[in-house]
């Protein structure tokens, strides 16, 4: 377990350290419902080496398309990097089948947890991913703190990303010697406070029984990605209103949800949409906060009626 600064971090650390064996017609897996933060650094690594990037697909209900993910993988694959929750969706993703199917071709597998750890539980284990990376915040811990997950084997054959203070053993001017692991990617002072803050979320959360929300129907209210294994993110539009709006008038109600692409850009696109407003569960939420979003979005259509 590496501390990192999060979820973004973490994934370029990857990206660069691991990336350094890439080569020309490499191929990286990744798929059409992923965050930003899963699609830039490997756009990165393949300007870098010439490998190639491919994705997988999505249905209309926001499942991800198995068997083109099957018919993607290959002995070039050297990575799959998927989302196991979407932001944007709320998908939950077949993740240890998927990871199963990438090591059949001798390709590692990075599961970007962001999304899920606040949902469900995490064996790494039992997932037997490769690598896996998230955030202190999205657990209700602190800002700046974060974790990248990897096994020890792979950790230990790839070079360092950043250079300095506690990543070495040994420095002279001829030759510089790495430290162990977990030493080795955490160059610098750590953020001791957010690490300590984010063991004490953690063990929070793991005392916690989570429980999950069903919305019901709202005229002219549809649900953008109705995958069959959801988390509790309810991403939608509402008849021709813009999302911003949405927003803005149940701001003033005291309703606060995201409004906007939610740093998937592709996904709003693949879903013919320009934005969506994103009402998320979550563990201090109560049935009267689910009636004032319902009341709260039949306000939003008498001002636009």
């Amino acid at each position: 377990m590496i501390f990192t600064r999060g979820t973004t971090e973490a994934i370029n650390l990857v990206a660069y350290s691991f990336g350094q064996r890439f080569r020309e017609g490499d191929e990286i897996v990744i798929s059409t419902i992923e965050h930003h933060s899963n699609i830039v650094p490997w756009q990165m690594l393949c300007e870098r080496t010439g490998a190639v990037l491919r994705v997988i697909p999505v249905n209309d209900d926001g499942d991800l398309d198995l068997d083109a993910y099957a018919a993607l993988l290959s002995p070039r694959t050297k990575l799959v990097s998927i989302v196991h929750v979407s932001n944007a969706l709320g998908t939950v993703n077949p993740v240890r089948e998927m990871i199963r199917m990438a090591h059949d071709v001798g390709a590692r597998v990075l599961v970007d947890a962001a999304q899920s750890v606040q949902h469900l539980p995490i064996d790494v284990r039992e997932m037997d991913c490769d690598f896996l990376a998230f955030s202190g915040h999205k657990l209700y811990g602190p800002t700046g703190i974060g974790v990248l997950y990897g096994k020890r084997e792979l950790l230990e054959s790839m070079p360092p990303w950043q250079g300095g203070g506690d990543m070495i053993l040994s420095v002279t001017f001829e030759k510089t010697t790495w430290n162990a692991l977990p030493y080795k990617f955490e160059a610098g002072t750590p953020n001791i406070a957010g690490a300590i803050g984010l063991g004490a979320a953690i063990g929070y959360y793991q005392s916690l029984d989570l429980a999950a929300v069903i919305m019901r129907e709202v005229t002219g209210l549809s649900i953008v990605g109705n995958a069959k294994v959801k988390a509790s993110v309810a991403s939608f539009t509402l008849c021709a209103i813009h999302p911003h709006d949405i927003g803005t008038i149940l701001d003033r109600h005291g309703i606060a949800i995201r409004a906007g692409h939610h740093c998937a850009q592709p996904t709003m696109k693949r879903f013919n949409v320009p934005a969506t407003a994103r009402a998320s569960f979550a563990l201090y939420n109560t049935v009267a906060d689910v009636d004032a979003l319902l009341d709260g979005i039949d306000r939003v259509l008498e001002v636009f009626a």
